[in-house]
């Protein structure tokens, strides 16, 4: 930024944030009060307030026009909305190696407003319709249809400030939105958090994969009506979590980008132990004002400004939660003027964030198989395989999505948003009191898949400590007395406070007939029960993973790959006497385990690099010794060849 003075003006809601936290006792043989629980309570700016402060930070050789309240303790209670949140220290870093403490909010109380009317709202001070650049905290609470309090470089129908608009509440039909559609449409840059858009309905996938959850972005754009006063925008930009955004630009052509970290996923740089936080996206804001300030008269240049915000925004936040309200609240300055200050020990850095544009393609076969991983390399696939086993995923694969559980990783979209839809289930089963069901979860793969392996480090990976594995194998078992025996030992360890995984193994072959376990686990699934002679035993809180012994994928079993007709209608009333359905109806998920082997010719390409994965992995734990000598020329001479032509 150079030394030129740009204006920004900032305006919109006005809100006091009242943070409560406690304190333990001090001073025992000191004032009665003194060997009690200490209450501390503090105001600090909130919503547009905060905004100008993150923005004035950011951008500290730009001039700032804001509505500004000198000293926050001495406002009457009643005059503006009041945000109450309770604080507690959390673990500053997700690494449980790090002990260190910060402040962040436990929970949001709630809000204070007035008894009558809307809250109030602030004018500008030394306003000027001449700014460079105006932002607008909109949330909903008053400010879009009081016009009294708009910029003067809104109002005004001749004016063309870059418009950073903040909109919490998506919708069209406000005062100020109608007016920025009929004079400012434009120059308007919209910037929208991903949940509040989710909260009107509008169906974005969430941590599965950044494809997905990109290509699900893009067509709710293109189709829900509910998004379609956004259709005139020049720019959108809408954030994922701490570890995302997309950015959708109209300049007459249509073109939408990811920019992501590659080894996370949305919400998945913030462990639930670690707290929340206020004014995430309004720290996301202010690190896009500061790479947009000294706008260039050129869209094209406009654009790649845009984009450098983002990672400016995305660094900028995660240094902000990381930060939190320190860890001594009183003396600790918030918002803190360290989170725009880029330094190499920072977590994230702007380098980190990477960017590709998102397919748009209409065939949904090209949609389910656009793979970043292809458009983020120059190289080849096979070459790309040949690295990850001579160097290791993390050199490699650096600038790619990849996604980890436990000790199991892979970069296979589909296997991703597979293990991340489970993980999402068991996460969820397993933080909601009184069920009364286990959560039944199937897993189909080719022999030597690692179909069991897969599950059981995904379940480690949320809770290791609460979760005891066990595994049967079905076709080893002779009579339903034995399937009573293992129920009895899940109950044990439901009794015990512990979550049983259980893996059955080859849960489809026969008994009694084809499929003859199936009806066996109906009532268990269903009620959570089985029954003993004339008793009936409750199992407790569970998670049945039902392994594929005879059929690769979810689509096999249920008959769908069969194409001949009459072998269809045979399948179907066999799969019907053996309660297939019914089975298939319990069931809360299933994952197909591609495994190393090419599933599909026309659209599997990645096996090459789940066998590279594999090979690596399988070094590293074998035979280590080789990547410390040369000797691995010669592995990569004799032995990868016939691994990958395999």
């Amino acid at each position: 930024m150079d030394n030129k003075k740009t204006m920004i003006v900032i305006s919109g809601d006005i809100c006091i944030n009242s943070l409560l936290w406690s304190t333990h006792p001090q001073d025992n043989e000191g004032l009665n009060w003194q060997s009690h629980l200490n209450m501390h309570s503090v105001l600090k700016p909130g919503a547009s307030l905060l905004l100008s402060e993150l923005v004035a930070l950011a951008a500290k050789c730009v001039s700032i026009r804001s509505p500004h309240i000198p000293d926050l303790e001495s406002i009457l209670s009643n005059e503006f909305l009041r945000s109450t949140a309770e604080l507690d220290l959390f673990p500053k870093f997700a690494d449980e190696k790090d002990k260190s403490k910060v402040y962040r909010v436990s929970r949001f109380l709630g809000f204070t407003g007035p008894s009558s009317g809307v809250p109030k709202l602030l004018p500008i001070d030394n306003d000027d319709e001449n700014a460079e650049m105006v932002i607008i905290d909109d949330k909903n609470n008053g400010f879009n249809t009081h016009k009294e309090f708009w910029p003067l470089a809104v109002k005004s129908a001749e004016k063309s400030s870059v418009i950073l608009y903040k909109m919490d509440n998506p919708n069209g039909s406000s005062n100020l939105w109608k007016h920025l559609e009929a004079f400012h449409i434009e120059n308007t840059i919209v910037v929208i958090n991903c949940d509040d858009l989710r909260s009107k309905g509008v169906n974005i996938s969430k941590s599965l994969s950044w494809e997905r959850t990109s290509l699900d972005f893009v067509w709710q754009l293109n189709n829900n009506p509910n998004l379609a006063f956004l259709a005139k925008c020049r720019h959108i930009i809408v954030t994922f979590g701490l570890e995302g955004a997309i950015y959708y630009k109209n300049n007459g052509v249509v073109e939408s980008r990811l920019y992501f970290l590659p080894y996370e996923f949305e919400g998945g740089s913030v462990k639930g132990a670690q707290g929340k936080m206020y004014g995430l996206t309004s720290c996301f804001v202010a690190g896009l004002a500061r790479s947009i300030a000294l706008k260039s008269q050129n869209d094209e240049e406009l654009s790649r400004l845009i984009g450098e915000g983002i990672r400016d925004g995305i660094a900028a936040a995660q240094k902000y939660f990381i930060e939190g309200f320190g860890k001594n609240i009183e003396a600790f300055q918030f918002p803190n003027p360290s989170i725009f200050i880029e330094s190499q020990n920072d977590l994230i850095l702007k380098e980190h964030v990477q960017d590709v544009k998102i397919h748009n393609a209409i065939d949904e076969n090209c949609q389910n198989h656009w793979y970043i991983l292809r458009d983020k390399s120059s190289a080849n696939l096979a070459e790309i395989a040949y690295d990850i086993v001579k160097s290791g995923e993390e050199k490699v694969l650096k600038f790619i999505p990849i996604a980890q559980f436990g000790k199991l990783k892979t970069v296979d979209r589909t296997e991703i948003e597979s293990y991340r839809s489970i993980k999402n289930l068991m996460w969820e089963y397993i933080s909601t009191k009184n069920v009364v069901r286990p959560l039944s979860i199937a897993v189909f793969g080719t022999p030597g898949s690692g179909k069991s392996y897969g599950v059981t480090e995904v379940a480690a990976s949320i809770a290791p400590e609460l979760i005891r594995k066990l595994n049967y194998n079905l076709s080893q078992f002779r009579t339903p007395i034995d399937l009573i025996k293992a129920f009895h030992k899940i109950r044990d360890f439901s009794l015990e406070g512990k979550i049983p995984l259980i893996v059955f193994d080859e849960f489809d072959s026969a008994f009694e007939g084809k499929l003859g376990w199936l009806k066996y686990f109906l009532a268990p699934m269903q009620d959570g029960v089985f029954r003993e002679e004339d008793s009936v035993h409750p199992i407790g809180k569970a998670i049945f993973v039902f392994a594929g012994g005879t059929s690769s994928t979810f689509n096999e079993f249920c008959g769908e790959t069969i194409h001949d007709e009459n072998e269809h209608k045979q399948f179907l009333s066999e799969f019907k006497s053996a309660k297939g359905p019914d089975f298939v109806s319990r069931l809360r998920g299933y994952v197909n385990i591609l495994g190393p082997n090419q599933s599909d010719e026309k659209w599997d390409q990645l096996f090459i690099i789940r066998r590279a994965m594999l090979l690596r992995s399988f070094i590293e734990r074998k035979v280590p010794h080789l990547f410390m000598f040369p000797s691995i020329r010669k592995l990569d001479i004799v032995f990868l060849p016939a691994f990958f032509i395999a």
